[in-house]
């Protein structure tokens, strides 16, 4: 079977060769335990057959692109460079100044790039979906090609089913923020809430996935993650410390009852035998405030007989809510200016 071809520019004299496209992108990783690798035995004609046939499947998977050397210099500061080192990175073919080999990206997401460098915006779709307008911002990213790309992203982020972000998972919220961080001058997807809501939602340390995040910004959004978790655990180990000494304003009676209700309460949260340790895999700080603020509040103190109900003058919701303000204080989404320079034009 022929590669699929896209004649972009009918003049154009740059063949743009995608290998293995659509590959898997930003895949979540498997917690399954590895498995050792079986010992490969010698080749057979049978292995041959599947070697023939695997390379069909790569020839399926691969797409050709004629276009424009002077659209891709004029859009991209990654093919002005290339032009300005001679085209050392091309490879000559029949038919063509420049061959460019690329690989791996995913095919709708190259041709939308791709038509919109060449101007034929008629093709262009006005509405994407999230994972479509990831793929686009990865390459743009990549070809640096922020400023001819710019139009379309404010249009495609206007979309109001982009805007929710409150119920998202792990990997939406990850494809959100690489691409908050390639448009940045637009507000629909704001980099410092997308941040927030990873820092308080991941329930284990936080990867790019295979994204370009720069890894300093993966840094700082599990060093605020643990930071903020280990703020909890101290709320709670003062308190309960506090009430086993007596030192609160409470009653003997009472502050036994309170200190046994926040026992049982943090080892139904997983948070006792054994304590928790960085990077904190299955806690989430999101888990946790609703824990704190779902905790089974004791309704009465034991009563001698014949004397009437003792009723706590005060209740653990009270004592608790000093850990969920330190808890939310230590929530802070990350400013994209502190980690990249805003330089969006092309040079």
């Amino acid at each position: 079977m022929k590669p699929t071809f896209h004649e972009i520019d009918p003049d154009g004299d740059t063949l743009l060769i995608l290998h293995n496209a659509n590959a898997p992108f930003a895949e979540l990783p498997s917690i399954s335990t590895p498995q050792e690798e079986p010992i490969e035995p010698a080749s057979t004609p049978k292995d041959d057959a599947a070697d023939k046939s695997q390379e069909q499947d790569e020839s399926e998977s691969t797409v050709r692109m004629r276009l424009s050397s002077k659209h891709l210099i004029l859009a991209s500061t990654y093919f002005k460079k290339m032009a300005g080192n001679n085209w050392k990175e091309t490879t000559p073919e029949a038919g063509y100044s420049y061959v460019i080999n690329a690989q791996d990206w995913d095919e709708n997401a190259l041709l939308i790039v791709m038509r919109i460098i060449h101007g034929r915006t008629a093709k262009v779709p006005r509405q994407l979906k999230l994972e479509t307008l990831a793929k686009i911002a990865v390459l743009v990213d990549y070809y640096q090609c922020h400023e001819i790309v710019g139009f379309f992203a404010q249009t495609w982020l206007t979309e109001s089913s982009l805007r929710q972000v409150q119920d998202e998972g792990k990997r939406n919220l990850m494809l959100r923020l690489v691409v908050s961080m390639v448009f940045p001058e637009n507000e629909e997807l704001p980099f410092w809430i997308l941040s927030e809501k990873i820092i308080q939602k991941s329930t284990g340390p936080i990867d790019a996935l295979g994204l370009p995040i720069r890894q300093d910004v993966i840094d700082a959004l599990n060093e605020r993650r643990e930071k903020a978790i280990l703020g909890v655990l101290h709320g709670f180990r003062i308190l309960k410390t506090r009430l086993r000494d007596d030192e609160t304003s409470c009653s003997f009676e009472c502050s036994s009852i309170y200190l046994g209700a926040l026992h049982k309460a943090t080892k139904k949260m997983k948070l006792t035998n054994p304590r928790p340790s960085p990077p904190y895999r299955g806690i989430s700080l999101f888990m946790l405030e609703e824990a704190i603020r779902g905790l089974r509040e004791p309704t009465e103190l034991p009563k001698p007989a014949s004397t009437p109900s003792i009723l706590p003058a005060c209740n653990l919701a009270a004592k608790t809510k000093p850990i969920i303000d330190e808890l939310l204080a230590g929530i802070h989404g990350l400013q994209l200016g502190d980690f990249v320079k805003l330089e969006l034009n092309n040079t």
